[in-house]
């Protein structure tokens, strides 16, 4: 039973049952559903679910304070008191407890533990490292007026800063890898999505590629409608055109939870692959060791590519099978383009960062 109640009054309007028994006075269960675009909650009691209409006009507290629909989470506990007319429920009253974390993430509190010496622990044997990227000196700009890189900068990289500069290196004490600089990347307040004012890339020419970031979100991160925001690309370049083949993005509803996801841009319809080994959630508030295992096809409309990717030490996605294209991995493109689809704009300014990026190769 849940023992500690917290004050959350919530004025519903008429929230009709869609199951033939009707609660008690006072109910207690956990949430299951939280639909905001139809406005209905769904809530389970005694391992029966329950789904209601919410007024729109609906008081919401979470936590003694003031909420929205949608900052009721799944699996919260919450206690119901109610009045019943007919077949008509009104809720008068909610008690939630304040949403744990999910389990597979970490307080957005605690850093990351330190990693061992060599944290690319999935990098396939036989693999040449190509750039060890430590993100603590900016790569060398050719179109700012720079006439020769910064001391330390990464040989073989190079930045883009277009005309807002959004690329800096800034401190974080509990970045895992290479404290404490790691590189930034901007979006200012009032930025359209389905844009990025700046990106880094690394030319490539291998048949199999493992990359190995570490990567934190802030822990007020504003997911785009379009509900997509970019990681970053791979290129496969073809003669004088050096395409996009596939990206991987965040996906998840703004709120969350939030999934890695990559999109084939290269062909198959531009199919999604997707966390088909474990369903491990992006917390933002904390950093996260990503590593990524790309193997190209061995025809032109061959099946036979290789896409993995690793989240923490764990393996979230194997897609064998997979339609890449046949030509070598020309680039990696570090251009997080936030959104795209949608005309939502930055609400604040929000950040992306990187502690590590570590390729290789064969």
């Amino acid at each position: 039973m849940f023992q500690r109640w917290l004050s959350l009054l919530l004025a519903l309007s008429v929230m009709t049952l869609v199951s033939g028994r009707a609660w008690a006075d006072e109910a207690t269960g956990t949430v299951v559903k939280v639909d905001n675009d139809k406005q209905t909650l769904t809530v389970k009691v005694d391992d029966q679910e329950y789904t209601g209409s919410v007024a729109t006009d609906a008081k919401i507290t979470v936590d003694g304070k003031p909420a929205k629909l949608t900052d009721l989470k799944v699996d919260q506990k919450v206690k119901v008191t109610y009045t019943k007319a007919g077949e008509k429920i009104t809720v008068t009253e909610i008690a939630a407890a304040k949403a744990e974390q999910p389990a597979a993430a970490k307080p957005a509190t605690a850093p990351a533990a330190k990693p061992a010496a060599r944290p690319w622990a999935n990098e396939p044997a036989g693999f040449t490292t190509l750039t060890d990227y430590s993100g603590a000196v900016l790569p060398f700009d050719p179109e700012s007026g720079e006439k020769v890189p910064q001391p330390g900068a990464p040989a073989g990289w190079l930045r883009y800063s277009g005309k807002i500069n959004q690329l800096s290196i800034v401190d974080d004490p509990t970045a895992p890898c290479s404290p404490s600089k790691v590189f930034q990347f901007l979006y200012p307040k009032g930025m359209r999505a389905g844009y990025g004012h700046g990106m880094i890339n690394y030319k490539l020419s291998t048949s199999e590629l493992y990359v190995g970031i570490y990567m934190k979100f802030p822990p007020d991160w504003q997911q785009p409608d379009g509900l997509v925001s970019k990681l970053f690309y791979i290129f496969q370049q073809k003669g004088t055109d050096n395409r996009q083949a596939f990206f991987p993005c965040l996906r998840g509803k703004p709120g969350g939870p939030y999934y890695i996801g990559i999109s084939n841009e290269a062909g198959d319809n531009g199919k999604w692959w997707t966390q088909n080994k474990a369903q491990i959630p992006i917390q933002p508030g904390r950093w996260y060791k990503t590593e990524w295992y790309f193997k190209k096809a061995s025809a032109e409309g061959a099946d036979d590519g290789v896409v993995k990717w690793w989240i923490d030490g764990q393996l979230a996605a194997e897609h064998t099978g997979a339609k890449t294209r046949v030509e070598k991995f020309s680039e990696f493109h570090g251009d997080p383009v936030w959104g795209g689809g949608s005309a939502t704009n930055k609400l604040h300014d929000d950040y992306l960062w990187w502690d590590h990026v570590y390729i290789s190769g064969k």
